[in-house]
């Protein structure tokens, strides 16, 4: 596909919209704090909701980066929580990965399509998906790797035993997070993003 296909709908669609609904669709009891991502966009100036719209549109044709358009969402909205702007660098890519190579899609849909992308994430989780931990396996290989990540993640480590090979840690994490609140899987997975830049992480996915 090439980058003027991508454009032709990526640059019709209202991302700030999109994603804010898409995220909060699935993020569960936590993502109260998400729902400043739908409140932002009456709260700043069609300009900037412009920009935003833009800078997502850019990752979509890879001008550009999606830690990119979240910096152009935070200096449109300071008061956006770092919870708020990772769910939304996170969805950025996630939907760079799972419709970038989907052709030419009505904007009207794109809504649905992401929702729909976030929930059979959100289910592979849920399953403790083995190709997912594979994937995470292959990624970090040790218990120190695996410790900092859910760190970062804001994920408790306390009660997780990160001995062993890789894919018993990650099968361990995984039935962690299997009846916790979906939004900690999407943080877990930008924070995967954010070590592994060059890697399409999602590709996994069926």
């Amino acid at each position: 596909m090439s980058n003027e296909l991508t454009k032709s709908w990526w640059r019709r669609v209202d991302w700030l919209k999109v994603i804010g609904e898409s995220i909060l669709s699935v993020a569960g009891p936590t993502g109260l704090p998400l729902r400043l991502l739908l409140a932002v966009r009456n709260e700043i100036s069609d300009e900037e909701v412009s920009q935003v719209n833009l800078a997502v549109a850019e990752v979509g044709d890879g001008s550009s980066t999606p830690a990119a358009a979240t910096g152009v969402l935070a200096k449109a909205d300071p008061k956006l929580t770092p919870q708020a702007l990772r769910a939304f660098e996170f969805a950025t890519q996630f939907a760079r990965s799972r419709l970038g190579g989907a052709g030419e899609v009505d904007p009207s849909q794109v809504g649905s399509l992401l929702k729909a992308e976030l929930a059979k994430l959100r289910a592979k989780f849920a399953e403790n998906d083995p190709v997912l931990r594979d994937t995470l396996a292959h990624y970090f290989t040790n218990s120190e790797q695996v410790g900092l990540l859910l760190q970062d993640a804001g994920i408790n480590v306390a009660h997780i035993d990160l001995s062993g090979p890789p894919q018993i840690i990650w099968h361990r994490v995984l039935n962690s997070l299997r009846g916790d609140d979906p939004i900690k899987a999407f943080l877990l997975m930008s924070e995967v993003m954010r070590l592994k830049p060059a890697e399409d992480v999602f590709s996994w996915m069926s």
